[in-house]
């Protein structure tokens, strides 16, 4: 009797644990179903539209722009890409800001329910590509991205110094950019940007109608940190064949209307004596250099914003 107890209580045994092993599979295939299900009606009730909706608007109300999009498409459940982004000047089509070959932005469900919206985004553009994240909480803006090989020759540069000339440019940039901004606070905004330059070259440069020598840069870095509304340069020297570039002071930001931020900055540059030949009776209109051979130019301007053709 002992015998057949002991073989009826293993049984027992077994039989209940078949049920909670059944019940576990139940409860994480339903689960299963139910976050697969979830994730298709995100998929379908994305408001795709009206995020690029939006943000052409932004983009648009930041100044005289028209914002251009190729190609507009879902990408991973939770986000678009967007490809053949285009801003351009609102009255000359020919004058073009910026150009990206491909927007990638994803949006975490998961952070929604922290009560937080957050974004990651991928871009590429050219010949690199910036890859981030943004993230919104409590009236914050965060934001976080990695620069990699940008190669300024894609970027038309005819505009830069339309009013005084014009200059070809070549390169890579690299670096990374992190900044926590508080629009209510504002004296709490910070952030650092780091920047790597390489093979850097200006070439075919005509200013103020005279020719002057290609310009050949040395690997280099610049620095600046975010405190309040003011960018600060830390740290940036271009030290090249003809020339040698160095920049201090700092760029008043404003948040509302970034093309309205104001530069007060000084720069001082050591002419090799080719270059300085080069420049003529301009060099008289620069004062006397330092003991080192430096002139010095003070900048102190709202930023306008150029296009290229």
């Amino acid at each position: 009797m002992i015998e057949c107890a002991e073989l009826v209580g293993e049984a027992m045994r077994k039989h209940f644990a078949w049920l909670a092993a059944l019940k576990s599979k139940t409860f994480w295939g339903f689960a299963g179903l139910f976050i697969a299900l979830f994730m298709i009606f995100l998929y379908l009730t994305f408001p795709f539209d009206a995020i690029t909706s939006y943000a052409v608007q932004k983009i648009e109300s930041q100044g005289n722009f028209r914002v251009e999009i190729e190609e507009m498409s879902p990408f991973r459940l939770t986000g678009v890409s967007i490809k053949g982004l285009q801003v351009r000047d609102a009255e000359d089509r020919r004058k073009v800001f910026l150009t990206m070959d491909e927007i990638r932005v994803r949006l975490r469900p998961t952070q929604l329910l922290l009560g937080r919206l957050w974004v990651d985004f991928d871009i590429y553009a050219y010949d690199g590509g910036v890859a981030g994240s943004y993230c919104f909480h409590r009236g914050i803006h965060d934001v976080a991205m990695d620069f990699v090989d940008l190669n300024l020759s894609k970027y038309g540069t005819k505009e830069v110094a339309r009013k005084f000339g014009s200059f070809d440019l070549a390169g890579v940039i690299g670096g990374a950019v992190a900044a926590s901004l508080h629009p209510k606070q504002r004296r709490n905004n910070s952030g650092t940007v780091s920047l790597n330059f390489d093979r850097l070259r200006v070439m075919n440069i005509d200013l103020v109608g005279k020719k002057f020598p290609d310009l050949t840069f040395e690997p280099s870095r610049a620095s600046l940190t975010l405190k309040n509304q003011t960018l600060q340069v830390n740290e940036f020297n271009l030290k090249g064949n003809h020339i040698e570039l160095l920049l201090d002071g700092s760029l008043r930001i404003n948040q509302s209307q970034p093309t309205s931020s104001r530069a007060n900055l000084t720069v001082k540059f050591k002419p090799s004596e080719e270059f300085e030949d080069a420049l003529g009776v301009v060099a008289m209109a620069l004062g006397e250099p330092n003991e080192e051979g430096f002139y010095t130019k003070r900048v102190n301007q709202r930023l306008a914003l150029k296009g290229t053709e």
